[in-house]
């Protein structure tokens, strides 16, 4: 019972975030330029300010586990595998199997995962999650690269050198980057800076939250309610 307690004490505030942005977009007051504003702000601005805030704060030997490292990249890359296999069989073409591989084997760690990490575990913990994200998020743009790809025979249409430097720019590895020396050495930051970064990274989860809320289209769902189910299935 306790463990059943713990749990929903974990999950039930960030779904109840969820359903406020529910709410918030049925009554009017959020519009969808209100998602694109957040989306930006959130993935250039805010995010990026907490993997910051969390690594640099930290030394990184104390948060750096390779075994688990290992077997994330190693799970993630068998969901992918297994995702496009399935694709093969229940999609019609290659822009539905491109779709459905990135709906299953791409999980949304950056937002719920960190969530769910500081619900259960504490600021402690988000340091750890911020690593993992960090090693991940590369991963996942090479791989749905390749998912909206060559389903549909646009292997053509793949440039390395592009997807390296979308990669090299990516606000949330560039802030990992930036924040490594901070935690190897563990370089003092001006209090003011930090109290910034602390107000900036304060803002992530609850706007992304209701973003996600909020973009939520249930009518899209039942469009295409066989697929969405079984990518929900495989995730």
């Amino acid at each position: 019972m306790q463990n059943i307690i713990f749990s929903a004490s974990v999950v039930a505030p960030v779904f109840i975030i969820i359903f406020i942005g529910i709410f918030l977009k049925q009554r009017g007051i959020i519009d969808e330029s209100f998602n694109s504003v957040t989306s930006k702000m959130v993935f250039n601005v805010a995010m990026p300010a907490l993997l910051f805030q969390e690594l640099s704060d930290i030394p990184i030997d104390e948060i750096f586990n390779l075994r688990q490292i290992i077997f994330i990249v190693a799970a993630l890359s068998f969901m992918f595998i297994l995702s496009w296999s399935v694709a093969l069989f229940i999609c019609k073409n290659g822009a539905d199997q491109g779709a459905f591989i990135q709906g299953s084997f791409r999980g949304n760690f950056a937002i719920l995962g960190l969530a769910l990490i500081y619900n259960a575990f504490g600021s402690g913990a988000l340091a750890n999650g911020a690593l993992v994200l960090a090693v991940i998020m590369p991963l996942y743009n090479v791989l749905s690269i390749i998912a909206l790809t060559v389903p549909q025979h646009r292997e053509k249409s793949l440039r390395p050198g592009h997807t390296v430097l979308k990669i090299a720019t990516n606000p949330l590895i560039l802030a990992a980057i930036v924040a490594i020396p901070f935690s190897l050495f563990q370089m003092p930051i001006h209090p003011i800076i930090t109290t910034t970064i602390d107000y900036l990274a304060g803002m992530t989860l609850p706007l992304a939250l209701i973003g996600i809320g909020s973009s939520l289209s249930f009518a899209s769902v039942r469009q295409d309610r066989a697929l969405a189910l079984a990518a929900t299935l495989l995730k």
